[in-house]
């Protein structure tokens, strides 16, 4: 392999750098299967990517196959097409995307927001970095959710969740789409409208967790937040795009 660290993308001032991360998609429809990958080098080629993580689908890779590529960054989602090869370098199964010549940009921001009216329960664990968290028969309260994205949601509810205050999230909604059945967040805005709350709510990766909860807290919290990661927070994106699409297939969008 050579020693390049990036390499520039067409229509993007953004180059693609080594390790970072893509999503991989073959197929169509219900059945199109989802893979992550990370970027390992450069080539004449293309791209060499680590062996893709099956994320859910029903259509699997195979060689010479046509594939949709997905780039997350700052200001939007973009998307080229590539052609997909598996080859063994040093003994490694890896796989070789070719050259992205046209990229295209597929959302305007990172977290595309849907209108969606869901059930959710969410117990406020700590208002204050102060605080003690409230680990044990945390009391939980009901709203209902106004619009959902991959990064969080806005919700309604009769109870107040002060600005900054850490949550713990459950709905049926989280289930439905494969993620972790309790996911913690931190509450980002709340007004008053009327008798009920608005609030805006961001989730908290696993990785991002030690930013708002010391070691000994995050110990407590429960399992399920520890695996709501990049992967699982890339279905939730793949599920909000694929509403969208189902939404303007029915002219709702």
């Amino acid at each position: 392999m050579n020693q390049t660290v990036q390499i520039a993308l067409p229509q993007s001032r953004q180059p693609l750098r080594v390790w970072e991360k893509v999503e991989i998609v073959i197929g169509d429809g219900n059945e199109c299967g989802r893979y992550l990958a990370r970027i390992e080098d450069f080539t004449e080629e293309g791209l060499i990517v680590s062996n893709p993580e099956f994320i859910e689908g029903g259509t699997r890779l195979r060689s010479s196959a046509e594939v949709r590529v997905f780039i997350t960054r700052r200001d939007a989602v973009y998307r080229f097409y590539s052609r997909i090869k598996k080859v063994t370098i040093r003994g490694e199964q890896l796989v070789l995307l070719s050259k992205p010549r046209y990229l295209k940009r597929v959302q305007r921001r990172q977290f595309v927001r849907i209108d969606l009216l869901r059930d959710v329960t969410f117990a406020i664990i700590k208002q204050r970095r102060e605080d003690t968290c409230r680990y044990v028969q945390p009391r939980w309260h009901d709203a209902r959710t106004s619009n959902l994205s991959g990064g969080g949601m806005f919700v309604r509810s009769l109870q107040e969740i002060p600005k900054d205050s850490l949550l713990l999230l459950k709905s049926r909604l989280f289930l439905e789409i494969g993620l972790p059945v309790t996911v913690a967040g931190i509450c980002r805005r709340c007004h008053l409208d009327g008798k009920v709350y608005g609030c805006g709510i961001e989730f908290i990766r696993s990785e991002y967790l030690s930013r708002f909860f010391s070691a000994s807290e995050s110990k407590k919290l429960p399992e399920s937040v520890q695996f709501f990661d990049l992967t699982a927070q890339n279905k939730l994106v793949r599920f909000v795009f694929d509403h969208q699409i189902e939404m303007r297939k029915k002219g709702l969008l």
